[in-house]
């Protein structure tokens, strides 16, 4: 083990290692899930919620851990995203979930609430966007992390991805 979270992360995900590409399942989910919603919707906005219930639940069949991300937490916005980890050959991988994002790309005729520039118009890395788009789904590191949620805030984004996951799943076994 290299540090204290390592150690905390593996006796958190103690599971036998899936040959199965997980990040395979989580698009496939994410993408049906995005499609039941447009099915009774013109757009996904404001329903960031239902489709975070209903994705960590249909994963949470296949086996693949989720993370609730509320964003008026970190950010003061109103808007959630999950965040999946999981083994893929002996390293942790992580993905954040954001199936509503289109909601934060610029618009010529639609006014921001409580932000003051879109957060696609602020987001450094913009595979981020691109992927959140295509796939509702992107491949998550501490520097992507610390980008998202900057694009949503006015404040500087300190939030150690590492240690934001650590202590949420921490949070969950002593709330039992």
């Amino acid at each position: 083990m290299q540090n204290l979270y390592d150690f905390y992360n593996s006796i958190l995900n103690i599971k036998k290692e899936d040959n199965t590409n997980i990040e395979t399942i989580i698009k496939k989910v994410v993408l049906e899930e995005k499609k039941l919603i447009k099915g009774i919707s013109k757009d996904l906005e404001g329903f960031c919620k239902i489709l975070a219930t209903n994705i960590s639940e249909r994963l949470k069949d296949y086996g693949i851990k989720t993370h609730w991300i509320d964003l008026q937490e970190l950010t003061g916005i109103d808007h959630v995203v999950l965040i999946s980890e999981y083994k893929s050959k002996q390293e942790t991988k992580r993905v954040l979930i954001d199936p509503s994002y289109v909601q934060f790309i610029k618009k010529n005729d639609a006014k921001l609430l409580k932000l003051e520039t879109w957060p696609s118009e602020k987001l450094a890395d913009k595979t981020i966007m691109q992927d959140l788009l295509e796939t509702g789904i992107t491949e998550l590191n501490d520097t992507k992390w610390k980008d998202y949620l900057q694009s949503f805030s006015k404040e500087k984004i300190t939030t150690n991805l590492n240690q934001f996951l650590l202590e949420q799943s921490l949070e969950k076994i002593t709330k039992k």
